[in-house]
């Protein structure tokens, strides 16, 4: 019989694919360029919602868990304009969440603002998986969480839903203001390391 079998090996340099361990999360490598590979959570981080997209205490709070440990002296900022910072100073240069457009196909995007991130402007290959768009917490329940993406503000859909963009619990697009108070959506971190 035929099986496909995951093995745990040591790599000098890692490709699309390569998954790695931080303590109880692990992220899968989603890109690479000449600067280093991106990597995607394969969880939400953290066991309860975020305020917002882009909550720096939270990003804060990963950099300086032990689930970074590993992997803290390879940090790549994930801006090409961004020289000799702390990320322990400015988590905001070294995470962010995954954008609309690296998520979701360009048919869908017609409500949303185009990223002005170096390099997220292109559908991940990982993320044509709707497994693999729809994310988990570290439990297993599917989890809601946010894109680093807004809407247009000219757009209806900023009218009717509100200015921000967001993957639910199956893996589809949603539209909704951040500031508000029932916001069940968690975040999922995107980061690059110089391997």
């Amino acid at each position: 019989m035929e099986v496909i079998r995951k093995v745990k090996k040591e790599v000098k340099k890692f490709q699309i694919g390569d998954q790695i361990v931080l303590g109880r999360y692990t992220a899968t490598a989603v890109a690479q360029d000449e600067s280093g590979t991106t990597f995607c959570f394969d969880q939400v981080y953290g066991d309860t919602p975020a305020k917002t997209p882009f909550d720096w205490k939270r990003m804060k709070a990963l950099y300086k868990s032990k689930a970074m440990e590993s992997v803290r002296d390879k940090f790549v900022p994930l801006f090409d304009d961004v020289a000799n910072v702390d990320p322990a100073d400015l988590p905001l240069t070294f995470f962010r969440s995954p954008t609309a457009e690296e998520v979701f196909a360009k048919q869908q995007l017609r409500p949303v603002e185009p990223t002005t991130i170096p390099g997220a402007d292109k559908r991940l290959d990982i993320m044509r998986s709707a497994a693999y768009r729809a994310a988990v917490d570290v439990n297993g329940r599917l989890c809601a969480y946010w894109t680093d993406s807004l809407v247009k503000p000219d757009s209806p859909t900023y009218e009717k839903f509100g200015s921000n963009i967001y993957v639910n619990h199956v893996g589809c697009i949603e539209f909704d203001d951040a500031d508000r108070p029932d916001n069940y959506i968690f975040w999922r971190p995107v980061f690059k390391l110089k391997v």
